[in-house]
């Protein structure tokens, strides 16, 4: 009997439903992306999202975005990051 009480507490109909809505920064997202690749991570699917981050990053902070867009299209050209560019590219991002 009292386990079946006590599984009927937590749930009031008087309780507020709340929706938290995250918006990820675009920098710090296209940090991480690139902090990958200046570890090694060799090009993956996230190829597919360069020209949406890059409008994002753009929207936030156009010379990063214009960085960006430069570094990103260096990339696709290669099909493959280079760890040391990925590193240069940090330092002045």
């Amino acid at each position: 009997m009292l386990v079946a009480l006590s599984a009927f507490v937590g749930c009031n109909a008087t309780t507020p439903n709340r929706v938290l809505q995250y918006t990820p920064d675009p920098v710090a997202e296209a940090r991480a992306m690139v902090q990958a690749y200046a570890n090694g991570q060799p090009l993956g699917s996230e190829m597919d999202v360069y020209d949406d981050l890059v409008a994002r990053v753009t929207a936030k902070d156009a010379a990063k975005g214009e960085k960006l867009a430069g570094y990103l299209g260096e990339v696709r050209k290669k099909r493959s990051p280079d760890a040391a560019a990925a590193k240069k590219f940090l330092a002045d991002f």
